[in-house]
């Protein structure tokens, strides 16, 4: 099957979204088709997949297992059912132990649907990229990691548990990026964190890039969260070593030396995942929450930290900042705050990240400010201003052409 060329002059955006997984549990390719621009979501398996509804027969006889669970739960809601294809095809791949879920066969297999413009995750299936690209298609590749992320924790990985770089996989993820950025006619990234990471390859990239934040999946709160539990510090995220986990314990360990009574709270992990941790003592893991309990954590949290080491942009802190919760994060962990809206801190270093945890709970009025602050700033991160950032980049994207002549 062969697309006629379908960027015309004047055109609108048609949009074919492709991503695998359930990222930001389908808002991107929802968003758009509230827009009126969405011609279809290309994904992997799903609740729609073959795969997916027998997990949901299985699940509604009561058969209970965390990975069908999972797969029952992926629902791309809000986009018409005859929008959405899915395939099993990368999890026929990875059952095989293919490195790389490309599944670029079945997707030229479906066509493009009438799209103009592809909005793509991170490169992922580049030959079909290139397809449509071949067919006159505009590429935009959303960003959603700091590219060099791979390293970043494998150098960290050599440094805290003395395991050897994995320079293969790191030289591969580097060509995937090249290869996938000089592809693209627009990279969107979250923050100006991965900004900087896509200019580390090359800074003709600069007129690529679109700064495009992400919203937040909670809904703003009326007011700060002003009756914490005194001394909660809450953290959450599933992947200790790469969101600084290590450094807040050292962190916390600091912060009681100096008389300063606190609480670590750690969603998302439990105890025996942070083993490894010189001074999880220090730490009060939570394991897997329920979102339910999650909304009522930061309601109950003085201060929401994350030291991460590198993200696209977190959204467990747009959540905290929506929350009317004051938030200490590094510039790696992917949020650009306002003055007054959050703390930066270093990454991997536990002696500043304490000093602001002191700073931030030594006063109830700074605490309240930097609440108001977050609160404020997370206006910015609502579905409604996420949906119009993403309608202006695809339309944007049109008239590239036009612009360089």
């Amino acid at each position: 099957m062969k697309d006629e060329k379908i960027v015309k002059k004047g055109d609108t955006a048609r949009v074919l979204v492709c991503q695998h997984g359930a990222r930001h549990r389908y808002a991107i390719p929802r968003l758009l088709e509230e827009s009126g621009l969405l011609t279809a979501l290309y994904t992997d398996s799903s609740a729609h997949s073959g795969i997916g509804r027998i997990a949901t027969v299985l699940s509604k006889i009561g058969f209970r297992q965390s990975s069908l669970n999972a797969l029952v739960a992926r629902k791309p809601t809000g986009i018409p059912r005859k929008k959405v294809f899915s395939s099993d095809a990368a999890l026929h791949l990875m059952l095989k132990g293919a490195p790389w879920y490309d599944i670029s066969p079945t997707f030229k297999r479906w066509g493009l649907k009438g799209a103009n413009v592809v909005y793509n995750m991170c490169g992922e299936d580049y030959e079909f990229l290139r397809w449509a690209k071949s067919q006159g298609a505009k590429i935009i590749i959303d960003v959603f990691v700091h590219p060099s992320t791979t390293r970043i924790v494998s150098e960290e990985n050599l440094k805290i548990n003395d395991i050897e770089l994995n320079s293969s996989l790191i030289n591969d993820v580097k060509d995937h990026f090249t290869r996938s950025f000089e592809l693209a006619d627009v990279l969107v990234c979250p923050s100006s964190w991965v900004a900087e990471g896509v200019l580390e390859y090359s800074a003709e990239y600069e007129k690529k890039i679109r700064l495009v934040p992400y919203g937040s999946s909670l809904k703003l709160s009326d007011s700060i969260n002003e009756n914490p539990v005194k001394g909660r510090i809450l953290f959450a995220g599933r992947d200790p070593l790469r969101k600084g986990v290590h450094y807040l314990a050292e962190a916390a360990r600091l912060v009681r030396e100096q008389g300063v009574d606190i609480d670590v709270h750690i969603a998302g992990l439990k105890a025996d995942e942070v083993e490894w941790i010189k001074d999880k003592d220090q730490l009060n893991c939570l394991g897997t929450i329920p979102l339910s309990q999650m909304q009522e954590e930061f309601r109950q949290a003085d201060v929401f930290v994350l030291p991460s080491l590198s993200e696209g942009q977190a959204g467990v802190l747009l959540e905290a900042m929506a929350c009317g919760c004051p938030v200490i994060a590094t510039k790696e962990s992917g949020v650009d705050f306002d003055a007054g809206s959050g703390v930066t801190v270093p990454s991997r270093n536990p002696q500043e990240l304490a000093a602001a945890i002191i700073s931030v709970l030594g006063s109830r009025g700074v605490r309240n400010e930097f609440a108001q602050g977050a609160l404020k700033q997370s206006a910015m991160f609502s579905t409604e201003a996420w949906k119009d950032r993403l309608d202006d980049v695809v339309n944007e994207v049109l008239n590239l052409d036009k612009e360089s002549e």
